[in-house]
């Protein structure tokens, strides 16, 4: 199912570009075969450091649901793209500009 949550093409496309390559075989392979959305796997073995435990563990900000359960609700999809959108500065710094404009947002001017 395609995403319709706005910027996340765009923010996948660079993660993908930026960080797929440096993965090793085995971390690519986190999660394939399960029933996920294919840019949803990829987008969380990139992100998260143990990608298996986030899905299956529960998530605050997901009223204590995990985000496995989530996907089984409509929009659930894009609910966990927007999270993870949100998340990935925080596990790959290099990915905060591509989160801002993912958001609309530009980065702060150092000046």
């Amino acid at each position: 199912m395609a995403s319709k949550l706005p910027g996340w093409d765009s923010f996948y496309a660079g993660l993908v570009e930026k960080f797929w390559d440096k993965l090793d075989e085995d971390s690519q392979q986190n999660l394939a075969g399960e029933p996920l959305p294919e840019d949803l796997r990829r987008a969380v073995c990139m992100i998260h450091p143990y990608p298996a435990g986030w899905f299956d563990n529960p998530i605050p900000n997901l009223d204590g649901r995990s985000p496995r359960q989530v996907l089984e609700r409509r929009g659930g999809g894009d609910t966990l793209r927007a999270i993870l959108i949100d998340i990935a500065p925080h596990f790959l710094p290099d990915s905060n500009g591509l989160a801002l404009a993912a958001r609309g947002e530009q980065k702060a001017d150092p000046r």
